[in-house]
């Protein structure tokens, strides 16, 4: 019950205004399927069936043509991160397509990150030697 709510959650995050057209509604349901199922699968055959029967869903109930092979050869990514330091209510849980500005964002995401960590430790780490 906490997989399928998880994965009903993230369908339920994506804007109405955003996801109007099925197969805007498809990489979504397939990102978010991935993302509760796949990712948890831990052997390669199991997640190749995984993407077998994703593919069969996508022509039979959504009118898509995926190959299995399309889910890894060109990941479905939705989040809603890419504008940095956007307030939390302005955030737009959208598909990312752009797998260059993906990049970029997560490592400005991780220089912020690996920033804030140095910051911290100077300030909690002495500055002088041990009490003699």
């Amino acid at each position: 019950a906490v997989v399928s709510t998880q994965s009903t959650g993230g369908v339920l995050q994506a804007d109405v205004g955003y996801i109007r057209e099925p197969p805007a509604m498809f990489r979504l349901f397939c990102h978010e399927s991935l993302r509760v199922f796949h990712d948890r699968l831990i052997d390669n055959t199991d997640k190749r069936f995984f993407c077998d029967i994703l593919s069969q869903m996508s022509s039979k109930h959504f009118g898509q043509d995926y190959a299995a092979e399309t889910f890894e050869k060109k990941p479905i990514i939705f989040g809603d991160f890419m504008k940095m330091g956007a307030d939390p209510k302005d955030r737009l849980y959208e598909d990312i397509k752009d797998m260059d500005k993906l990049k970029k964002v997560l490592n400005d995401y991780l220089d912020d990150y690996n920033m804030s960590c140095h910051q911290l430790r100077d300030q909690v780490l002495p500055t002088h030697g041990p009490a003699q």
